[in-house]
C-alpha cells in the first residue's frame, strides 16, 4: 500500500536528524480559517527501528492559503513510546482550490515534496485523502481518511 505523502515528507528529514495545549476552532469565515492552529499527527513508524510524533502548525496567509510548520519528536522503537529527541523542523505551504464532495481540494508543498489531496475537517479532526482515483486536475475523487490530524 502506498505510503501517505505527509508521513514520507516529514519522515525523510527526521530520519536524517535521528542519525546524527488546545484552543477552540476559529470561525469559518474563509476556507483557511478552520485549519489555523496546532494539530497532532499520529505516531508514524519510520521503518528503521524508530518512530515519530509530529505537531503541525497552520498559519493563515490569505483567505485560502496557509503556511505549514511541522515539528517532530523521534523515538526509538516503532510505537512512539518513551522519551524522544527533537527532529527537524519542516516548513511548507498549502492552498485551498475549491471543493469535491464537501472536502477541500488542497495543493500542499512540504519541504521538496508537493501533492494534491482532499481534506475534510470534522469536529477536531482533519481527514486527508491522497489515494484512489484522480480527477483531471490531479485531486482524489473521493473523500477518505488516509491520514488524520487532531486539534491540540
Amino acid at each position: 500500500m502506498k505510503k501517505h505523502f505527509w508521513a514520507l515528507a516529514l519522515a525523510t528529514p527526521l530520519l536524517l536528524s535521528a542519525c546524527g495545549g488546545g484552543s477552540d476552532a476559529p470561525a469559518d469565515s474563509s476556507p483557511a480559517d478552520k485549519y489555523v492552529g496546532v494539530w497532532a499527527a499520529p505516531c508514524v513508524n519510520l521503518g528503521n527501528g524508530s518512530s515519530v510524533l509530529q505537531d503541525w502548525t497552520f498559519t493563515k496567509t490569505g483567505a485560502a492559503n496557509l503556511t505549514i510548520d511541522a515539528d517532530g519528536t523521534v523515538h526509538s522503537g516503532s510505537t512512539c513510546s518513551g522519551k524522544g529527541s527533537p527532529g527537524n523542523h519542516v516548513q511548507g505551504s498549502m492552498s485551498i482550490n475549491g471543493q469535491t464532495a464537501g472536502a477541500d481540494r488542497v495543493s500542499a508543498h512540504l519541504g521538496a515534496t508537493q501533492t494534491k489531496e482532499l481534506w475534510l475537517v470534522q469536529g477536531a479532526e482533519i481527514h486527508m485523502r491522497s489515494s484512489g482515483a484522480r480527477d483531471a486536475e490531479g485531486y482524489p475523487t473521493t473523500v477518505g481518511s488516509d491520514f488524520v490530524l487532531r486539534r491540540k
